[in-house]
């Protein structure tokens, strides 16, 4: 990759707004705190938008309520307390990669995606001690590189993706000869740039490495984590380049989830494929709901 081409892309990196006030703190704060309820209320009630669009979240389908919510503490508990960090993050990250294109619009849905399927993991396994709201997170963030590229060539790496029936290794090797580098490493500057928490920085920096340095090596959460959303970013890749799967027989699914998700990670997966068989319809349909609440659906 030409030095123009890379003093691009780090411009457009310093030039990103910041993330919202309320989602720093936000992002900060300790889901397993006794006070994380009122905290959350605190930094909701501080940012009107954010308010205003959990309300209108918690009276949307997935939530199903009796009556009309009006009240951002309704709201709240109505959505799940532990669940509200995920959202406004998400909401507050979509505003600033606003999806426009078919292509961003697809970065954007494998982000949700990934970030659903980690959460749904986290609480699934014990092998991993991970904080599902921080799975969901690091599953947000892992791939906020690919917003710093050209949507035109993510678009072209995609396309070739599908059409050569890829796997999710084939493309990250197919975008670094494209690109020249992997865009890991433009995420980790990402969420150097929003001053997220070192972990979130090490995860979008070496979500597809198979072996990890020492120093992160050393650090079992942050090596979970990273395990985790690769497990979660196999799958919805996989899924989304096979969408016919979902129709099989649960048998069949268990076959292709061990051949094309299990196999392939690098490791030992924390869930076997029969058990990751039984979670693959709860998660995608949690997905594809918080897509549409996001306003990302086509």
């Amino acid at each position: 990759m030409d030095k123009r081409t890379l003093a691009e892309l780090k411009k457009k990196i310093v030039q990103l707004p910041p993330l919202s006030n309320v989602v720093t703190r936000l992002l900060a704060l300790d889901s397993d705190s006794d006070t994380f309820f009122e905290d959350v209320m605190r930094l909701a009630q501080e940012d009107p938008t954010f308010a205003l669009r959990i309300i209108k979240l918690s009276n949307s389908a997935i939530n199903t309520p009796v009556d009309q919510i009006i009240g951002l503490r309704e709201a709240v508990v109505r959505i799940g307390t532990n669940q509200i960090a995920g959202l406004i993050a998400s909401m507050a990250m979509t505003q600033v990669f606003i999806p426009t294109t078919q292509a961003e619009k697809d970065l954007w849905k494998h982000s949700i995606q990934v970030a659903v399927i980690s959460r749904v993991l986290a609480c699934a396994t014990t092998a991993f001690k991970v904080n599902p709201e921080q799975a969901y997170l690091c599953g947000l963030i892992h791939d906020m590189g690919k917003f710093i590229l050209s949507p035109l060539d993510a678009n072209k790496q995609g396309k070739t993706a599908k059409e050569n029936n890829h796997s999710a290794q084939q493309y990250i090797l197919a975008e670094k000869d494209a690109k020249g580098f992997n865009h890991a490493i433009l995420g980790m500057h990402v969420c150097k740039k929003w001053q997220m928490p070192e972990t979130l920085c090490n995860v979008a920096r070496y979500h597809h490495a198979k072996e990890l340095p020492k120093d992160i090596t050393n650090d079992v959460m942050c090596t979970h984590l990273i395990r985790l959303i690769q497990l979660a970013d196999i799958i919805s890749f996989y899924l989304n380049l096979n969408p016919e799967v979902l129709d099989f027989e649960l048998e069949n699914i268990e076959e292709c989830l061990e051949e094309n998700c299990i196999k392939p990670f690098p490791g030992k997966a924390p869930l076997r494929a029969d058990e990751l068989a039984t979670l693959i319809g709860p998660m995608l349909l949690e997905a594809n709901m918080a897509i549409k609440n996001l306003g990302i659906s086509d």
